[in-house]
């Protein structure tokens, strides 16, 4: 069994709480949360949490003290990763982070260089990897099904842009939401890009006034020649809205938006369809699940590498850090491969 810490029970910490539950090597023995009376009745109505402990952050050093707790998932607000992250490391847990790992790219290297002298797992959740019809797609691209890849094409908007309190600590739309399509596309073509080119508008005046944005679309060029185009928004009225073309010199690979069912109903008046899945929690149900089992299995040492490396991490941050110059410069900007 591996005895396993939750760091925060919000949206997030919940949906990776039911995946280690159902997972069958693992013991949840903490639950880390300041609303307690919110993480009570949660608790109560999940399987396997009866045993668990219930404390809050000013308790932490139990959870440092525990030898039976190998490892620790971070789901706590932005600005806290980085002190879980390295207290984790210091007391001997492997690290599940949720992205942003830090601030920064010169704190997210010292998270990996914490993790690298402690000598245990620090892992950075991007989930999209785990997803089955990007797997497929991505291995089809490697396969050389489609040829020379030519242009990569991706969406991804929310249905819904979230609270002014998440956004002002959240970065900015780059580091917050782009960064998941940056190292999916990195990861299809397993590319660095040569240059990047974003633009934004924030049309919601309280977006704006935080000084983010809620429509970007960004532009890369690769060095095979690949282009490739992320149109992100804050806000789709219609549902989680999340495609994929990937164009080739013999065809092409699409994925489209997914829904409760595929069932069209053809009547006189007209065709209608199952709206698409509302939010990330439904249409990536599967490869959060998959992710988490992919941890475990790390710490378990029934992994010998991890999908989600050190290089990869630095590499997505650093081309987000590009995006917000870019956007800032109204300019393509030349990138420097991150070793």
């Amino acid at each position: 069994m591996v005895g396993v810490a939750v760091f925060g029970l919000g949206r997030i910490g919940r949906i990776h709480t039911k995946n280690l539950v159902v997972n069958r090597s693992v013991e949840i023995r903490w639950i880390v949360e300041e609303f307690h009376e919110d993480a009570k009745e949660f608790m109560a109505g999940t399987l396997r949490l009866d045993k668990t402990k219930l404390i809050q952050f000013k308790n932490a050093s139990q959870v440092w003290n525990d030898e039976e707790t190998q490892a620790v998932i971070v789901c706590t607000p932005t600005c806290t990763h980085q002190t879980v992250i390295m207290d984790a490391l210091s007391a001997g847990k492997a690290v599940f982070c949720e992205k942003p790992l830090a601030p920064d790219l010169t704190s997210v290297r010292d998270c990996y260089e914490k993790a690298e002298d402690c000598g245990r797992p620090l892992f950075c959740g991007f989930n999209r990897r785990f997803d089955p019809s990007k797997r497929s797609l991505r291995d089809r691209i490697q396969g050389g099904e489609i040829g020379q890849v030519h242009r990569i094409k991706i969406v991804s908007r929310d249905p819904k842009a979230p609270t002014l309190k998440y956004l002002k600590d959240s970065g900015d739309i780059f580091h917050d939401c782009v960064v998941h399509e940056i190292d999916l596309v990195c990861w299809l073509t397993n590319e660095f890009p040569e240059t990047v080119f974003a633009q934004g508008h924030a049309f919601d005046p309280r977006i704006a006034e935080v000084g983010d944005l809620d429509e970007t679309l960004v532009s890369l060029k690769f060095p095979s020649g690949i282009l490739a185009t992320i149109d992100t928004g804050r806000e789709a009225s219609f549902g989680y809205d999340q495609r994929l073309e990937v164009h080739g010199s013999k065809g092409m690979l699409q994925i489209g938006n997914m829904r409760p069912t595929e069932v069209t109903v053809h009547k006189s008046d007209g065709a209608t369809l199952d709206p698409v899945q509302y939010f990330f929690a439904e249409r990536y149900a599967e490869s959060y699940q998959l992710e988490m089992t992919h941890f475990i299995d790390i710490v378990k040492g029934e992994v010998n590498s991890m999908e989600v490396t050190m290089e990869d991490t630095i590499r997505a941050t650093r081309l987000c850090d590009i995006c917000s110059e870019s956007f800032r410069k109204n300019q393509a900007i030349t990138c420097v491969s991150v070793e």
